[in-house]
C-alpha cells in the first residue's frame, strides 16, 4: 500500500474553540487520531491507500478537552463519513489560522458554515437584526431633513411620441439572394 493521501479537513474556529471536520470514504479504517496540546495526526487506511495528515496548531489546545462526532452522507449506500472534532483552545483567543507555519495545504478549506469571526455578534449576519419589511424611503429622507429623495412622479411615463419604429430586415431573403450569387 504505497498510495499515501492526505485526508481532506475543514477547519473553523470561536475564541474558545477549533472545529475540525476529517472527509473520509466510508470504507476508510481510522488506525490514529491523535490530539496533543501543539499538534494534530491523523492515519486511516482503506485496501487501496493510506491516508495521513498532520500539522501544528497555531497556538496549545487542550488535550483532555475534546468532543468528537461522527456523521454519515446520510444515503442508502455510504459514500462519506465524517469525524468531526471539537477541540478547546489553552487560551481564548482568536487566531489568524489554524497551522503553526503560514503555509497554505490543499487539503485543508475553512468550513464555512461552522465560521465565526471575531467581530461577529449572535444577531442576524447583513441586517443587523433589523427589520427591512415595511421600508418606506420617503419618510426615511423625510426624517433625515428631506428634500434627499427625487421626485419619482411619472417616471416612466412617456408623453413624447417617438414616432413609429422601423421595420426590421428580413435575414431569410438576404440568405437567399447570397446563395443565388
Amino acid at each position: 500500500m504505497s498510495n499515501v493521501k492526505n485526508a481532506p479537513i475543514a477547519w473553523a474556529q470561536r475564541e474558545d474553540l477549533v472545529f475540525l471536520t476529517i472527509e473520509l470514504d466510508s470504507s476508510v479504517t481510522i488506525e490514529e487520531l491523535k490530539i496533543t496540546p501543539t499538534s494534530f495526526k491523523f492515519r486511516g487506511t482503506t485496501k487501496d491507500a493510506t491516508y495521513e495528515s498532520s500539522f501544528d496548531f497555531f497556538a496549545d489546545v487542550k488535550e483532555d478537552d475534546i468532543k468528537k462526532g461522527a456523521s454519515t452522507s446520510g444515503k442508502v449506500t455510504l459514500f462519506f463519513r465524517y469525524i468531526e472534532l471539537a477541540v478547546s483552545k489553552k487560551d481564548d483567543a482568536w487566531w489568524p489560522r489554524l497551522l503553526k507555519e503560514k503555509v497554505k495545504v490543499h487539503w485543508l478549506k475553512v468550513d464555512f458554515g461552522k465560521w465565526k469571526e471575531e467581530d461577529d455578534s449572535d444577531v442576524e449576519a447583513g441586517t443587523g437584526g433589523m427589520d427591512f419589511g415595511n421600508f418606506d424611503l420617503s419618510q426615511y429622507t423625510n426624517q433625515m431633513g428631506g428634500g434627499m429623495a427625487p421626485d419619482l412622479d411619472g417616471f416612466g411615463d412617456d408623453d413624447e411620441d417617438d414616432g413609429e419604429m422601423p421595420e426590421l430586415e428580413d435575414v431569410d431573403d438576404d440568405d437567399e439572394a447570397t446563395e443565388k450569387k
